[in-house]
This record gives C-alpha cells, sequence and structure tokens, in this order.
C-alpha cells in the first residue's frame, strides 16, 4: 500500500473527484486485492493490476450514485514536480498554460481523456492501456492520436474549436 498507494489515490481523485469517497475507495481497492490475490497472475504488472481494481472500484461508486457522466480529470490535482523559483510574469504565464492545457483535456470525451491520463499521469505502456479498457492497442493509439489533434486544435482555435 506504500508503494502504491498514491498512484491509486491519484487515479480514484481523477475519477470520483470527491475526497471522502476517495479513501473509502483505496481501502476498497486494497481490500479486493488481498482477497483476490489468487487471480493475480504471474508476469502481469502489479501496479496495472491494482489501478484497474482502482478504476472498477470507482465505476461501481460512481453507478452506486446513478451519476450519468464520469467527472472530468483535474490536471491541477495531478501532483507536479517542484520547480525552481520563477518570476512572477513566467509564473502567470505557466499558470495560464496549465489553464488552457486542463481545458484542452477537459474538452476531450471521457473515453480519450481516461486514454490521456493513463498514459501521460499515469505513465501506463499501450499494451497495458489496452489491455485494461479490453480494446486493441491499435484502437488506444488512434484514439490518442485523435485526443491530441483536438487538444491541438483546441490550444490553437481556443474552446470553440
Amino acid at each position: 500500500m506504500a508503494l502504491h498507494g498514491g498512484p491509486v489515490s491519484g487515479l480514484l481523485r481523477g475519477i470520483v473527484m470527491d475526497a471522502m469517497a476517495v479513501d473509502g475507495l483505496v481501502q476498497e481497492t486494497f481490500l479486493k486485492a488481498f482477497r483476490g490475490m489468487d487471480k493475480f497472475r504471474d508476469g502481469t504488472n502489479l501496479r496495472v493490476w491494482l489501478l484497474t481494481i482502482a478504476r472498477n472500484a470507482a465505476y461501481d461508486q460512481l453507478r452506486r450514485e446513478k451519476k450519468e457522466k464520469l467527472q472530468p480529470v483535474d490536471i491541477a490535482e495531478v501532483a507536479e514536480p517542484a520547480a525552481p523559483a520563477v518570476d512572477p510574469g513566467e509564473q502567470l504565464d505557466a499558470d495560464e498554460a496549465r489553464a488552457r492545457v486542463r481545458a484542452a483535456l477537459e474538452s476531450l470525451p471521457e473515453s480519450e481523456r481516461t486514454i490521456v491520463h493513463l498514459r501521460v499521469y499515469e505513465g501506463w505502456t499501450w499494451d497495458a492501456i489496452a489491455a485494461d479498457l479490453a480494446i486493441p492497442e491499435a484502437t488506444v493509439r488512434a484514439r490518442m492520436n485523435r485526443a491530441l489533434q483536438r487538444m491541438r486544435g483546441h490550444l490553437k482555435n481556443g474552446p470553440t474549436a
């Protein structure tokens, strides 16, 4: 839990957007993993397996709450490395750029947003994403390409694009 708790919690925060629910879902994830260790296949990435359990637990929670649409991943909650001190003008430019990227990401359909989050922010491999989403790897790559094109258009032309 000490090793994988952070990534599990980060993924759950991006899906359910409720800190109290995230704490319960983290516990539920590790409890399900502990109870299902006999289903864990040798050679499988433990982190991918745990994040799959977490994602499914989050989706179950959302279904229980009868939400029709998943909450967008909030890039602002994804931890960023500490940056050296910058002047206020540069900081303002960086903050504006992050806000524009966040808006571009939030404009994506959920299926593309999930792939971008898993690939960019969680560092998953293409085959791990494909296996987790139960779709061909070529589909994952095509959705990622389409998502990046949409984000580029959004960043170039603004929210109306």
